[in-house]
């Protein structure tokens, strides 16, 4: 890391707050609610923002298009993933936009009728 980012040691900024499942947070015009969702990393969260009429769901490393994130990474858990899965993703709307934090957008539905981590066969098996 210091070959790409220097040596320098960076100090903590003064105001550091950690999220809760639910908890909620305006700026930029948006609401943004903060759903955790464990299995990539123990702290892995959803941010789902509206504006009061337009929502989009900002899924970092938990799902993708077609695919979610890895859980075989020091933190991660197969079986915290499914319970995300189950629990936070699969409640959501189906028009939900998710913007993954790689790859192309997506939609809750989309991902519902094409993804094999979201199909009940997988869920059930890796519970």
């Amino acid at each position: 890391m210091a070959s790409l980012y220097g040596s320098e040691t960076l100090p903590e900024p003064a105001d550091v707050r950690e999220w809760e499942d639910a908890d909620w947070y305006g700026f930029a015009g948006l609401r943004w609610t903060v759903l955790h969702a464990p299995g990539h990393t123990p702290g892995s969260v959803l941010l789902h923002a509206s504006d009061g009429h337009t929502s989009r769901l900002f899924s970092g490393d938990v799902l993708f298009a077609g695919a979610i994130g890895r859980t075989d990474l020091p933190g991660g858990s197969m079986s915290e993933m499914v319970a995300s899965l189950r629990e936070t993703v699969l409640t959501l709307p189906y028009d939900l936009a998710v913007l993954p934090g790689h790859g192309p957008k997506t939609s809750i539905g989309r991902e519902c009728a094409t993804n094999p981590y979201l199909h009940l066969s997988f869920l059930e098996q890796n519970s």
